[in-house]
């Protein structure tokens, strides 16, 4: 039976998403424009499991482009309402519309003239009629085997919720790069990283003249702690790069290595990256030119750093 169960409990959540989306009208879309031209925080407020998604909703406005936080409606009297702004925007979740705390809050945020958008069943609660724009979520019926639990209208509203951040951060034509910007730690945004905000440094790379002896080169690579030298000229324009599989395969060709110049082995002419590639796309050119080491170079060929399969793997690219 429990596998029955879950199947019918999904089906009653879908269904009470088509509800949701056959409720929305122009007042989900008057709701985009007023946060998209907020000048304060938009503040997320619900409580029990409505609260819970209250934060969801926050966190999910925040990470794509709408600062946001949320109040906890009992806290706000015992002096969390000191955290609101004049501009700030408030984003009020009760499927009743009718919790105590809620209703109490709301009509106190009301005398405070703060502009309220409440996501609830009816526009007959009341907390619809303290707010300036109601999304209407319809009657939903609950997935709970007793039609008891806030299941289906929790998913309800998280729907709604996240549909008003999406549709914001489109508003607001939030970018790849902004995305990458809020999330530097995730391996979503590290994607949208690109290659000059991990790259290794010049100074920590073995950068010599075509004329340099391969065993000073070898000394560099040695004390840099690489995996390769970069060859450039007098005005750091790349040359080549000199790699281990270049070491492996000129020690079996010359046994005078060691006293020759490097520009007689180094690779000529090698792949290289922009400093504004994406690291998703460099974790394309490692697999697909099966390479340890890229150097990165600007338009006119100038060396100004390295990026080395190794940091990609680190930050889970590859």
């Amino acid at each position: 039976m429990s596998l029955k169960d879950g199947i019918e409990s999904i089906e009653t959540e879908i269904r009470a998403l088509k509800t949701v989306q056959k409720h929305l009208d122009d007042n989900f879309t008057r709701a985009c424009e007023i946060i998209s031209k907020a000048k304060g925080r938009v503040v997320t407020i619900g409580i029990g499991k409505a609260g819970y998604i209250a934060m969801k909703v926050s966190s999910t406005l925040a990470s794509i482009g709408t600062p946001s936080f949320y109040l906890h409606p009992s806290e706000a009297f015992h002096g969390d309402l000191g955290r609101l702004t004049k501009d700030d925007l408030i984003l009020c979740f009760s499927y009743s519309g009718e919790t105590d705390d809620i209703v109490k809050l709301i009509t106190y945020l009301n005398k405070l003239h703060m502009k309220t958008i409440s996501i609830t069943s009816t526009k007959t609660s009341s907390l619809a009629k303290y707010s300036d724009i109601v999304i209407e979520t319809g009657k939903i019926e609950e997935a709970c085997h007793l039609k008891l639990a806030p299941t289906s209208s929790t998913t309800a509203m998280l729907a709604v919720g996240d549909a008003l951040a999406v549709a914001v951060s489109k508003m607001k034509s939030f970018t790849p790069e902004d995305f990458a910007n809020f999330h530097p730690g995730g391996s979503l945004g590290k994607r949208f990283l690109q290659v000059q905000d991990v790259m290794r440094k010049p100074s920590h790379i073995p950068a010599v003249t075509p004329d340099t002896k391969v065993r000073t080169v070898l000394e560099q690579i040695i004390r840099k702690k690489t995996g390769s030298a970069i060859v450039v000229d007098t005005n750091n324009k790349l040359l080549g790069i000199f790699t281990d599989g270049d070491l492996r395969r000129y020690s079996v060709q010359y046994s005078d290595l060691m006293t020759r110049c490097i520009k007689d082995v180094m690779t000529p002419t090698p792949l290289t990256a922009k400093p504004e590639l994406y690291l998703y796309e460099a974790a394309h050119l490692f697999k697909n030119k099966k390479v340890d080491e890229i150097p990165v170079v600007t338009d006119d060929k100038t060396f100004i750093g390295l990026i080395d399969i190794q940091d990609l793997i680190s930050a889970g690219l590859i």
